[in-house]
Formats: C-alpha cells, sequence, structure tokens
C-alpha cells in the first residue's frame, strides 16, 4: 500500500471512531455522566429557577427529555434540556426528575432532585457606633469600626444553629475561621480602605438536604459632630441642632457634642478630646463632651472647635467647629 493509501485507510479508521463515539444511545453512560445545573444556584422564594441539563458524554439533543414536577408532567420533547419553574412561599420544596430516552434503543436514564425554596435573614450592626439616646435611624460603622453579622435561617431542621453549617465571605474572600457548625455570627473590623463591605453567607443542615444564602453590603460613612444645648436641669434639646451657630444669652450656655457613628460608645476613655476657643487649647471639661461657655464682652463671634481621636485607631476620629455670636 502506498503512502496515498495508508492515509485513506486511517482517515477512514478515524471518521468511523467519531461516529461510534457521537451516538445518542445511553447504554454505555450512566447517570452520573449528567448533571444538573440550577440557576440561581440558591434559589429565594417566589423566584424563577432555570434548571439544565449538562452532559459531555452525549449530546442528548436527539434524546427524548421529560420533566415531571411532583409527580406531574410538565416538559416532555426531544432535546428539552432546560426547564423553569417558579418556587413556592418559604420553606416550600417541590420534587422534580427528569428521565432521558435515547430514541435509537430506548435505553434510559432519570434523574432526581429537590427544589426547596429557602431564604435567609441577614442582620448586621456596628456595636460600637455611638448615636444620641432616642436617634431614630441605625448606628453606621465608620472606618476600622468593629462590624456584627448574624444569620438566620428560615429552613427545616436549621432552628438549632449547632445542627447547619454555615460559610462566610468577606469582600468575596472565604472567611474560614468564622465559618462552621453553629457559626452564624460573623465579627470583623472594617477595613479603613474600603467605603462598603460585601458580606456573603450561605447556611446548610448537616444531613446536605437543604441550602439557602444571601448577600448584603454594608456602607461605611464618615462619622460627624453636631452640637445641641443644654438646659439648666441637663435636659438636652435634640430637636434643634447649633448648625447655624449659637448666640450666647445672659450668664451663658452648656453645648454638647454628640459625635454620630464614632466608636466611642462603651469605649470613651480611648479617646481623646481636645477643645479649642479661637484656635487656643483649654482644659477637657469633666464631661469630655460638654462644655460651658460664658460671654466674656458683648458683640463679635467665637469659635469653638472639638477633635476627638481614638488613642488605639488611627483612622477613628472625628471634629467639628460652631461659631459663637457674642
Amino acid at each position: 500500500m502506498n503512502a496515498h493509501g495508508k492515509k485513506c485507510f486511517i482517515l477512514v479508521l478515524l471518521i468511523a471512531f467519531l461516529c461510534v463515539h457521537s451516538t445518542s444511545a445511553l447504554n454505555e453512560i450512566t447517570a452520573d455522566d449528567i448533571s444538573i445545573s440550577i440557576n440561581p444556584e440558591i434559589p429565594g422564594p417566589n423566584e424563577l429557577v432555570t434548571v439544565t441539563l449538562i452532559s459531555y458524554a452525549t449530546t442528548l439533543d436527539k434524546d427524548l427529555i421529560t420533566w415531571k414536577k411532583d409527580g406531574k408532567t410538565v416538559l416532555s420533547g426531544i432535546g428539552q434540556k432546560t426547564y423553569q419553574t417558579t418556587l413556592g412561599g418559604a420553606n416550600t420544596s417541590s420534587g422534580l426528575e427528569v428521565t432521558v430516552v435515547a430514541v435509537e434503543d430506548n435505553s434510559k436514564i432519570s434523574k432526581q432532585i429537590i427544589l426547596q425554596a429557602s431564604d435567609l435573614d441577614v442582620l448586621w450592626e456596628a456595636p460600637n457606633s455611638y448615636t444620641p439616646p432616642f436617634y431614630r435611624g441605625k448606628a453606621l460603622p465608620t472606618q476600622e469600626s468593629i462590624i456584627k453579622v448574624v444569620a438566620i435561617p428560615n429552613i427545616p431542621g436549621s432552628q438549632n444553629q449547632k445542627n447547619t453549617v454555615f460559610n462566610w465571605k468577606l469582600n468575596r474572600s472565604a472567611a474560614p475561621d468564622s465559618s462552621g457548625y453553629g457559626k452564624n455570627v460573623f465579627l470583623f473590623k472594617n477595613s479603613y480602605l474600603n467605603n462598603s463591605e460585601a458580606i456573603a453567607v450561605t447556611a446548610s443542615t448537616t444531613n446536605g438536604d437543604y441550602d439557602t444564602g444571601n448577600s448584603i453590603s454594608i456602607p461605611i460613612v464618615t462619622p460627624k459632630i453636631i452640637f445641641y444645648t443644654k438646659d439648666s436641669t441637663g435636659e438636652v434639646n435634640y430637636d434643634n441642632s447649633l448648625s447655624g451657630g449659637l448666640s450666647l444669652k445672659g450668664e451663658g450656655t452648656t453645648v454638647l457634642a454628640e459625635p454620630y457613628f464614632l466608636g466611642i460608645k462603651n469605649n470613651m476613655s480611648d479617646f481623646a478630646y481636645t477643645w479649642k476657643i479661637n484656635g487656643k487649647r483649654i482644659d477637657t471639661p469633666t464631661d469630655p463632651l460638654s462644655l460651658t461657655v460664658r460671654p466674656t464682652s458683648s458683640g463679635g463671634y467665637a469659635i469653638i472647635d472639638l477633635a476627638i481621636n481614638s488613642i488605639s485607631k488611627l483612622f477613628q476620629s472625628v471634629s467639628g467647629t460652631l461659631k459663637l455670636n457674642l
């Protein structure tokens, strides 16, 4: 046989080999050769879910594919590799069975999965972030704040947190030290480089039947000082801030500085308080956030400055200025 004949013979063998392995018959593959993709991977209540069959061992395009949901046929046809359904409310589930039948030899493979509509509440707080009494808003974190995140899964069997596995991520990076059995609380310190913190968590029961997850973004804000007045009884007038300055009358006024969102809650001794009047430093009052001012002359104005700086954290600081009309 000449060289040209050898090439043809090899080419014929190669074509025959490809033809044998491109068949859609299922008798040479198993259920493990067909995988099921769910999008989203952890669906929430009342969410549209797309379920897709994937196989690298057979094309599936020429096979009869039948989908059953809770025992009822919902889709059937040649090459029907994708099925969409809307899940029910939280803690509801549906059984999904898909059967693949090869048209050539009627060989059959079946797969079953459970679609679980689960949800996960993720709550967070900045436990050291300061807000005044009766403040109606949330205490927000600032640079280098301690942030506490709690995951509360609403899936069967997870009421006992010790039977649930939690996996945490901070800004897309795994947090293995904070993950594991019963670890539904994630505590961390904000990086001074970040303007927000992205948190993701998944929760699954120990038997592996249920999985759920959620993600949140936590904003990082800049602290600020807002000044108020105190009356002779110590009552603070929170209804009117001194953003426009203060006109001194009579024997004087006590001014209260409220450092919103600074991490001084339960930790005031870790901060240094510097008061100045017209640029000159004065002694820190016994209550470092209160200063009683008295007019020494009539007419003109004076400037009060307060700077609060953490002793142990470089970026935990705030300053404010108040104009006094004499």
